[in-house]
């Protein structure tokens, strides 16, 4: 529960009652790397979050919280790097398909 707090504190901030996500906190180079890596190895690749998180990122021997790569693919999303797109009950991520 505390990592939980800390993500979102570290984060969002309060635009209004918009939140916007800080892309550029040093937190989230790692896993935006990685993601960006893995796609480039592997172009047609498309996972759920989970799967991004436990086989796109190599975290060794501490592993973040999933918050922070769901952070990093929203980052990354914006951006036009990667794409979300729903098959049948699942949210996937892709390479963002111009």
């Amino acid at each position: 529960m505390k990592q939980m707090f800390l993500v979102l504190v570290v984060f969002f901030g309060f635009a209004g009652n918009a939140m916007a996500v800080d892309c550029s906190h040093s937190m989230l180079r790692f896993p935006m790397s990685e993601i960006t890596q893995t796609l480039q190895r592997n172009p047609q690749a498309a996972d759920t979050l989970e799967g991004v998180h436990m086989y796109w990122i190599r975290w060794g021997a501490q592993q973040e919280s999933i918050q922070i790569t769901e952070v990093a693919l929203q980052c990354l999303e914006s951006q036009g790097v990667v794409e979300r797109f729903k098959l049948l009950n699942h949210v996937l991520w892709r390479r963002a398909r111009n």
